[in-house]
């Protein structure tokens, strides 16, 4: 039977389609959790992207703004270190201007110290002259008599090897046995003596002179004389030159300074007192080692004796004196002529010029 609804009353109704609602709710129970749960995800993700989008956006203000301040101060370091470069510079320039200008003192410092050392020497030249003079008039000097001439005899064929064998710190206890020998084998020698040892052996001293050796100065005391005053060396060379002058009548011919030490100076007071200063080539090494083997060995040695040389000894050393038999022997069978400094520097330099030094006269 066919009921028509628009004919039933309004509760009724009402009941109806509140069964028809739930009957729909009851159809679709699932779908509207889903539909539910997509919003919530969309908007979820809408708030995240904003969020996203605005932390973006923050980092990317805030880096900029950041790189706009480094790059700010790397443009104000720079601008500070093209400063300090520039001062850097400046300060360079300056300091080679300096420099320059300190080079070019210097230059002229060593230029006057040159001259005052050479105005020194000549002073100090000067001042031994005028006290070796001053002396000589008060009667404290007597001027040495003009040296005997200097007699050498020529090689027997004009082409023997020369050398001159020199003694020093003497006299001593084993120079007259020196002396001995070297007259036994005809040798002449060059004697540098001490002043305050000749007076012990005046004999010996004498006899040197009559046997035709020269006589040496090697200072009075064997004082290290470099460096002294003019004054000084002056009197030390006097007091030595003295004792000789006192027995044989005149200076010294030659001076050796102690352990060859010799500036300018001493060199001026040797030229006031008319003598070069000699020094030698070989040296025995006879006052380290008092070996005759020694001796002998250095003194025929590669660098030993040869033509013109002026050979170093100390006749103080018994060893020395015991070596001499041996080294004349072995010096006459290589044909050597045997001379005095002054006989060997007259035939080889054609004289000897006071205050100059000599140290061999090899051909």
């Amino acid at each position: 039977m066919n009921v028509e609804t628009k004919d039933l009353p309004i509760a009724e109704n009402e009941v109806n389609i509140s069964s028809v609602e739930q009957a729909r709710e009851k159809e679709m129970p699932a779908r509207s959790p889903r539909r539910k749960n997509a919003r919530t995800i969309r908007a979820m993700l809408m708030i995240g992207l904003c969020v996203l989008l605005l932390v973006v956006t923050g980092l990317a203000v805030f880096g900029f703004t950041r790189s706009a301040r480094l790059q700010a101060k790397i443009d104000e370091q720079n601008k500070q270190l093209t400063a300090q470069s520039e001062q850097l510079q400046t300060k360079e320039s300056e300091k080679d201007a300096l420099q320059q200008q300190n080079d070019t003192l210097k230059s002229e410092k060593d230029t006057l110290q040159k001259e005052k050392d050479t105005l020194k020497k000549e002073a100090d030249a000067l001042r031994s002259q005028i006290a070796l003079k001053k002396q000589q008039q008060q009667g404290n000097v007597q001027a040495a008599p003009q040296k005997p001439a200097i007699t050498v005899a020529a090689p027997s064929n004009g082409s023997r090897p020369l050398v001159a064998l020199t003694f020093d710190d003497g006299p001593g206890p084993y120079t007259e046995r020196l002396l001995d020998i070297l007259k036994e084998q005809g040798v002449k020698a060059t004697f540098f003596m001490l002043g305050n040892r000749i007076s012990r052996y005046p004999d010996l001293v004498k006899r040197m002179e009559a046997e035709g050796h020269t006589l040496g100065n090697h200072s009075y005391d064997h004082a290290y004389l470099s460096g002294k005053s003019s004054a000084t060396v002056s009197a030390n060379l006097e007091n030595c030159n003295k004792q000789i002058r006192n027995l044989v009548g005149h200076n010294a011919a030659v001076v050796r300074f102690p352990y060859g030490a010799a500036d300018q100076t001493a060199k001026n007071a040797a030229a006031a007192v008319d003598m070069p200063v000699i020094y030698w080539s070989v040296d025995t090494l006879d006052w380290k080692y008092r070996n005759v083997d020694s001796i002998l060995n250095i003194s025929f040695g590669k660098s030993g004796i040869r033509d013109g040389s002026i050979v170093l000894m100390h006749d103080i050393h018994k060893s020395t004196v015991d070596a001499m038999p041996e080294m004349i022997k072995r010096l006459k069978a290589q044909n050597y002529q045997f001379v005095t400094v002054p006989e060997l520097l007259t035939l080889r330099r054609g004289g000897m010029v006071p205050g100059k030094v000599y140290g061999s006269a090899y051909p």
